[in-house]
Order: structure tokens, then C-alpha cells, then sequence
């Protein structure tokens, strides 16, 4: 890295961490949106199908909360024994929602390593 004309390597490294950082925030945050919407809507990115909607109420259920920074929980704030029974379609249903599927969470959870790659492909 050579000087940049008027500026000490010190101003250079201070502007250089700060692009870094702006770029982890926003890196962690498109993730996060991106495997938000691969469990709750479906994604191209994951191949993951969704949530199946009868009546929006499991699809409307699910949530984000940030933990700490760069760290947020997606879940879903269903009766949690209902969610993980349609999940991992325990109950052999047939798929009666023309929109979402079964196993989206696990689908997104295999797919994370190609978000996180296509998020940080976009972001440049």
C-alpha cells in the first residue's frame, strides 16, 4: 500500500478500518436479512422453499432479534412444537400451500456459507 499524498499512515490505516468496519455491518445485516427471507419467504440463493401458508399465521411468526453486535436470532414465536413438527414434516403431511415447503430452515442453514458469498459478492 503505498502513501497517499498528505496523509500519514496512521490517517490511512484509521480510513481503511473504517471502511472495513462499515463493510462488516453491512455484511452481517444483508446476511441476516438474506437468511431471514430464505426461512420465512423462500430464496433463490438457498433453494430453500419457505414457510407453507394456510393462513400466514406460521409465516407471519417469525422474527429477528439482535443478541449482540453482528449476532441476531431468527425464530419463530409459534408454539414451538408445531413449528419444528411442520418443519420437519413429522406428521408425513402433504403439502396443501401452493406457496413455501418443508425444511426451510435446514435448507437455509446448509446453504449459510453461499449467502454469506453472495451478500459479500454484492456488496463489493
Amino acid at each position: 500500500m503505498s502513501l497517499i499524498r498528505g496523509q500519514s499512515f496512521a490517517q490511512q490505516m484509521a480510513a481503511f478500518n473504517t471502511r472495513l468496519r462499515r463493510k462488516v455491518n453491512a455484511l452481517s445485516t444483508e446476511t441476516v436479512d438474506e437468511v431471514f427471507r430464505s426461512i420465512v419467504y423462500g430464496s433463490e440463493i438457498t433453494s430453500a422453499p419457505g414457510q407453507p401458508v394456510d393462513t400466514g399465521t406460521l409465516r407471519d411468526s417469525w422474527v429477528r432479534e439482535p443478541v449482540e453486535p453482528h449476532v441476531e436470532r431468527v425464530y419463530s414465536t409459534d408454539n414451538p412444537a408445531k413449528v419444528a413438527s411442520i418443519e420437519n414434516n413429522w406428521r408425513g403431511a402433504t403439502l396443501r400451500s401452493s406457496v413455501g415447503g418443508f425444511h426451510s430452515v435446514a435448507i437455509t442453514r446448509l446453504g449459510f456459507n453461499r449467502i454469506v458469498q453472495v451478500v459479500n459478492e454484492r456488496l463489493g
